[in-house]
């Protein structure tokens, strides 16, 4: 069945070769996953984006192509499969994620397409281990985080310039000085106790109406 993919229509309108999305995947071996990646794995390099032009923008769980979340369920990520899954080159998307084993966290840090969307109840409370290991990731990573604990993590992600802080609940103390370094749209909306003076001060930069403050 994964297979069949490799003769799927692909478009030249949209980024890669359009989209394919599995919202209630949860079954799906390590097997099927290496047959599936090399039948989507096509077309030539777009070095703008980092991935393959005819490669589809790839959807596990419940998030919809645009952030649109709905109920779904993703399969466990052993890091088995994430290995497998880490191959694939087109923007790849796991929602729905119970669990994220620092190995598995380890095995898609090889992904090396144009960005790695992660969600679900084990980005909510990821590990500082397997936030450590996502940091090495090279390209673009996406995540709605609610606590942020990691030092690395904290790094690559003021190095981007996704929205990526907006659902933070809590941040360790550690953290607040590399944040200050984020280059994007800065805001806070959920942060319940902002204690770092240099943090509020590059808050206050991308919010200039005085009433708003």
């Amino acid at each position: 069945m994964a297979a069949v993919f490799s003769e799927l229509d692909f478009n030249t309108t949209d980024l890669g070769g359009g989209t394919l999305s599995f919202p209630s995947l949860s079954d799906f071996t390590p097997a099927a996953a290496r047959v599936f990646v090399n039948a989507l794995n096509r077309g030539t390099e777009v070095p703008v984006w980092g991935g393959l032009s005819q490669a589809p923008q790839l959807y596990l769980g419940g998030r919809l192509p645009g952030g649109l979340a709905i109920r779904g369920s993703s399969p466990s990520l052993s890091p088995e499969l994430a290995t497998e899954l880490a191959r694939y080159r087109g923007l790849l998307s796991i929602a729905s994620l119970q669990e994220l084993r620092p190995e598995s966290a380890a095995a898609l840090s090889f992904y090396r397409g144009p960005y790695l969307d992660l969600s679900g109840p084990a980005i909510d409370n990821l590990s500082v281990e397997s936030a450590a290991e996502l940091a090495i990731l090279p390209g673009e990573l996406r995540m709605p985080l609610r606590v942020l604990n990691s030092v690395p993590l904290a790094e690559k992600l003021a190095r981007q310039r996704s929205r990526v802080f907006e659902e933070l609940e809590v941040v360790a103390d550690e953290v607040l000085p590399r944040m200050v370094s984020y280059n994007g749209f800065f805001t806070l909306r959920r942060l319940a106790d902002l204690r770092s003076p240099e943090l509020a001060k590059r808050l206050l930069q991308d919010t200039p109406d005085p009433e708003f403050r």
